[in-house]
């Protein structure tokens, strides 16, 4: 007896119809071309070994060939095709049970935890089964709704074949028994999948990310809105100032005509620039928005069917996507692009008179703020969108929570000189005495240190990936996952404290004053000189103004972004020796206040100042400092290592 190792079948036990089926299949498919059919014997005999045959058609079991017998069994022409053939190439599911049993039938259900379809009466069976009672099972049609990215994850681990049963944070990873053997041994902070997604349900909701989707379509329709708006008005604007030409053109001489003719074309090239800038922004809005359509529709689906470990990766990968997507929104909002464009058209006074002009006036573009102020409902506090006029909060009605006490003591040889927190939640420590970063995950635990190979002075968050420091006598751009740095700026002394907005890095450079550097272009600007810039000073900007903390004179300088200074705030009795400074979404100024072990914030308009923080609290020599804008989160580092992370409101 003849057995087959890959199905323990043996050959004669094997469905007489079906042999000669196959058999038949393969005679077809051996036909020499002289026309003469090879019989079933001598296709045999060609094969190494039994196992060819029964390895190559007994897979083919649970498929029947309804056309096998008469003259059209099975051909081999490709054209046809026989039921094999096209049974292979649908994407119809079919129920894997029957399947064990060599039987051909369509699945009308899903079970995604058994990871297998099942038709109507072995559902009967998987329901009442003692293992498989309490799996939620879900239709054909609804399984085929999920997204490739949901529904291509499963529940067993593709190198050994067993069900994931825990979660490695390190990796962001699942995890087999055998793989915390094999790749997991030296890792910490393991969890049960099952824990993990108790926690993925009370903390990361999908809710949120419909909001956020909400958030950014409400975004860019009145992103869309406004800049149709602003498009008719440019119109309107055209036209009105083409007839005023003209009405000055038919006062004067024929010889005129010309430069009439000059400035209308002016005027409609100006528009059909402004008409091209704002159509590109427009059609990038569109596209935005179909792939938020696309999401909200990824989101109905995990909803509605996908498992509950589907629905916590794939909320992983949506809140990817809508980040990305936030981010977008943050950016448009800042860029430039929410600006108000017009035609501006001033008539020359001695056009009215001297015939000889070359001109009727002037044609330009002036660029103001929107009244659109983009905001989300979720997060407030970001200042992402809304249609309301700012609201600033009076630092008398400032209130903080303490979330986070952590002392990074425990690492020994800590003195910390900045801190930052990125996208993601972690927060960034300087270590000074080592030359390395500190990072923390947002519930204080350690997730790694960043040996930066010099001494470093100051952080600033880019990216999740990416982070800037300040070292001596350079400022790099460092890749958090790797270590390696992705660009370095050579400087002629040291640089201290630095900060990111949009594309540009600025810091404070000792003996030379401010710099600043677009990431995109490379070069290094000096935007205020100062010979006498002190080391260890920092800067904090919100766009359009930057502010720098001088901690040997004890004052705070509010710049305009070209390096005009605006304003100075000087005051001992309250603040001395400003070693680090951030500001908040209204414009509130933080400043930790070294001398004086306190945490202070000033008014944006200098009037007036507040301490929030004092020794009793914690404080004791503060030289860090970073406000988190997303969430309202104040980050506070004393330099022997004790850190603070308050909720403000």
């Amino acid at each position: 007896m003849v057995t087959c190792i890959g199905n323990e079948v043996p050959l004669d036990q094997m469905p007489l119809n079906f042999v000669t089926m196959v058999l038949s299949c393969m005679q077809r498919c051996n036909k020499k071309n002289d026309g003469h059919v090879p019989s079933p014997l001598q296709i045999l005999k060609k094969m190494d070994d039994i196992h060819q045959f029964t390895r190559t058609w007994y897979v083919l079991l649970p498929v029947s060939c309804p056309s096998y017998g008469g003259k059209d069994h099975c051909p081999s022409n490709k054209k046809k095709g026989c039921a094999v053939e096209k049974m292979a190439a649908t994407d119809d599911i079919f129920c894997d049970i029957c399947n064990g049993q060599h039987i051909t039938k369509p699945a009308e259900h899903w079970c995604p935890e058994c990871e297998e379809g099942l038709c109507s009466e072995c559902l009967t069976h998987h329901s009442i089964a003692k293992y498989t009672r309490n799996h939620d099972v879900i239709s054909v049609d609804n399984y085929k709704k999920l997204p490739p990215t949901i529904s291509k994850i499963t529940q067993h681990c593709n190198d050994h074949k067993k069900q994931y049963q825990l979660y490695c944070p390190s990796h962001e990873s699942l995890c087999c028994v055998n793989c915390i053997i094999t790749s997991h041994k030296d890792c910490t902070g393991l969890m049960a999948i099952e824990e993990l997604i108790k926690i993925s349900k009370n903390s990361v909701s999908i809710h949120e990310i419909e909001e956020d989707v909400n958030d950014i379509k409400k975004n860019i329709e009145l992103a869309v809105d406004d800049r149709r708006q602003n498009l008719k008005k440019v119109q309107e604007e055209r036209l009105r100032f083409s007839e005023e030409v003209k009405s000055m053109r038919a006062k004067l001489n024929a010889h005129l005509n010309q430069i009439e003719e000059n400035v209308i074309t002016k005027l409609e090239d100006s528009e059909n620039e402004i008409k091209s800038q704002l159509d590109k922004l427009l059609s990038v809005l569109s596209e935005k928005m179909k792939a938020l359509e696309m999401i909200e529709g990824n989101v109905s689906a995990i909803k509605n069917y996908a498992t509950d470990l589907q629905s916590f990766l794939g909320i992983r990968t949506l809140k990817t996507e809508i980040e990305k997507h936030k981010d977008f929104i943050s950016a448009f909002a800042d860029d430039g692009s929410m600006q108000k464009i017009h035609l501006k058209y001033k008539a020359d006074d001695i056009v009215s008179s001297v015939l000889s002009s070359k001109t009727f006036g002037t044609v330009s573009v002036e660029k103001t703020s929107s009244s659109v102020i983009l905001r989300s409902e979720r997060e407030k506090q970001a200042q992402i969108m809304s249609l309301v006029q700012r609201q600033p909060k009076k630092i008398a009605e400032l209130k903080l929570h303490l979330l986070l006490k952590k002392t990074l003591a425990e690492l020994q040889n800590v003195t910390v000189y900045g801190c930052t927190i990125l996208p993601n939640r972690n927060m960034i420590f300087v270590n000074f005495l080592k030359n390395d970063l500190i990072v923390l995950n947002e519930n204080g635990k350690l997730v790694k240190t960043i040996n930066c190979t010099d001494y470093t002075y100051g952080v600033a968050c880019i990216s999740n990936e990416s982070v800037a420091v300040t070292k001596q006598n350079s400022v790099e751009v460092m890749i958090t996952e790797t270590e390696k740095v992705d660009k370095c700026f050579k400087l002629s002394s040291y640089p201290d404290g630095v900060v990111y907005f949009e594309t540009v890095l600025m810091w404070s450079l000792h003996g030379c004053g401010i710099q600043r550097v677009d990431l995109e272009k490379g070069d290094v600007i000096t935007v205020v000189e100062d010979k006498s810039m002190p080391s260890f000073t920092y800067l904090t900007t919100d766009g359009k103004h930057f502010y720098h903390a001088n901690k040997d004179t004890s004052v705070v300088t509010c710049y305009k972004m070209n390096g005009e200074k605006i304003w100075e705030f000087k005051d001992y009795s309250k603040m001395k020796n400003p070693y680090a400074i951030t500001i908040d979404n209204n414009t509130n100024i933080y400043i930790a206040s070294y001398a004086t072990n306190s945490i202070g914030v000033l008014s944006p308009d200098r009037k007036y100042y507040r301490q929030l923080l004092c020794p009793d609290d914690g404080i004791n020599k503060p030289r860090g400092i970073y406000y988190d804008k997303t969430r309202n989160h104040l980050l506070i580092a004393n330099e022997e290592g004790t850190v603070f992370l308050y909720d403000v409101s």
